[in-house]
């Protein structure tokens, strides 16, 4: 019958982890836009003051709860205040209407719009091209203006940006 592994080889495993020796420097900073607190950084030492502050179903939490999920964890969280997103509205201007055999060519961060035939009258081709802008996977809103005049202009604002998943650290 063979000998044990353990009377041959004698395995050790430890595990090193050392505190970062700057204070303040490994702690997690999250910023967000949902923080009703005054001031504009909060400290939290676990999840359950996290939760007074947010629900979980804000990114905040989410990425707090991540946070303190992990082995080992840091003592603490910060969350920061970051001002809301601002959409990006563009405007675009016709120097002339529509007429029978127009079509409108539109690119948007590098993907094609599907192409807008003319259809019976100015304000009937851009009220189309509002609809192909608004099916385009990074605009929030497309619409066509209703203030009268010569050239309507449809409109469209950027779909604005989200915090991200953040890593484990």
């Amino acid at each position: 019958m063979p000998a044990p592994i353990s009377s041959q080889v004698n395995v050790q495993i430890s595990r090193l982890t050392a505190a970062v020796t700057r204070a303040g420097f490994g702690t997690p900073l999250i910023m967000g836009t949902n923080a009703t607190f005054a001031e504009n950084v909060r400290e939290y030492f676990d999840i359950d003051g996290v939760a007074d502050d947010f629900t979980a179903a804000t990114d905040e939490y989410k990425a707090a709860n991540a946070i303190f999920s992990q082995t080992p964890r840091p003592e603490k969280v910060k969350i920061g205040k970051r001002a809301a997103p601002v959409a990006q509205v563009q405007v675009i201007t016709f120097s002339a209407d529509f007429v029978a055999d127009n079509n409108v060519d539109l690119d948007i961060d590098d993907v094609a719009v599907a192409q807008t035939p003319f259809n019976a009258d100015h304000a009937t081709t851009i009220a189309n091209l509002a609809t192909n802008i608004q099916a385009h996977a990074s605009v929030l809103t497309a619409v066509a203006n209703a203030v009268a005049g010569p050239h309507r202009q449809p409109l469209w604002s950027q779909r604005p940006c989200r915090m991200s998943a953040l890593p484990k650290i």
